[in-house]
């Protein structure tokens, strides 16, 4: 592999899945259905308490909807957050399906003696989910904001990622849609930052504030197809 790189680094959401904002907003009205609570308001309490959710102060998913629910007026009982904690983890088993072209890239690259880490910031039902997802087994190394304690682009995010990859960060290429300015904070983490500009993370885009792929002026590719070229010609630099 070129100038030393050992891994790829991937983000989640936008990039190794699609997620259709529509389901996205419609499962958040079903929870809010489920925990008694107005719909606009449990989407306004997941909004303004989403770095508490998603570094894990708020506990796992169903204390993580009690949070929520209380923020938003209500108070559910056992059996609501058990039914809405199941809703939430079914809505992230579906979502973490990817298409068989993303299956078919990552072992491109796995068959290539390529290390692959994941790195997200993500709420509570993703790291349960994740075991079963066909991802799973794909992947060396995984970093889930939820259990790291840290958002991207923070440094610790990226320093434990690579940490759990046995690497170094100039070893490694970073490749995500831009969401949360992780591009930024990997290239001042010392990886290589790529932008996967495609379909899927510009329906993120929709979904978050801090996303540079428009102002993004480093690699960019249009499919993960790409990527493995990338770790046999010149190091991308942004």
């Amino acid at each position: 592999m070129a100038d030393g790189l050992r891994a790829v680094v991937f983000d989640l959401f936008g990039t190794l899945i699609s997620t259709d904002p529509n389901d996205v907003l419609a499962t958040r009205r079903s929870l809010a259905d489920d925990l008694g609570v107005d719909a606009d308001g449990f989407a306004r309490v997941r909004t303004e308490m989403r770095e508490e959710a998603e570094t894990g102060r708020t506990g796992g998913p169903e204390e993580t909807l009690a949070f929520f629910a209380r923020r938003a007026g209500g108070a559910p009982g056992p059996a609501a957050l058990r039914r809405a904690a199941e809703r939430w983890l079914d809505a992230n088993r579906r979502w973490l399906t990817p298409e068989r072209s993303t299956l078919d890239a990552l072992d491109g690259l796995r068959a290539a003696g390529c290390r692959l880490g994941l790195l997200t910031n993500c709420s509570a039902a993703v790291a349960p989910a994740w075991a079963d997802s066909p991802l799973a087994p794909r992947f060396d190394a995984t970093a889930f904001s939820s259990e790291v304690g840290f958002l991207k682009p923070h440094p610790e995010t990226y320093r434990v990622v690579c940490e759990r990859l046995g690497l170094a960060p100039e070893q490694c290429l970073y490749v995500g849609d831009g969401g949360d300015n992780e591009l930024t904070g990997a290239a001042a983490a010392g990886l290589h930052p790529v932008l996967l500009d495609s379909a899927a993370g510009a329906r993120m885009a929709k979904l978050l504030v801090d996303h540079e792929a428009a102002t993004w002026t480093g690699a960019r590719i249009q499919e993960l197809g790409q990527v493995a070229p990338l770790l046999t010609t010149e190091t991308p630099t942004a």
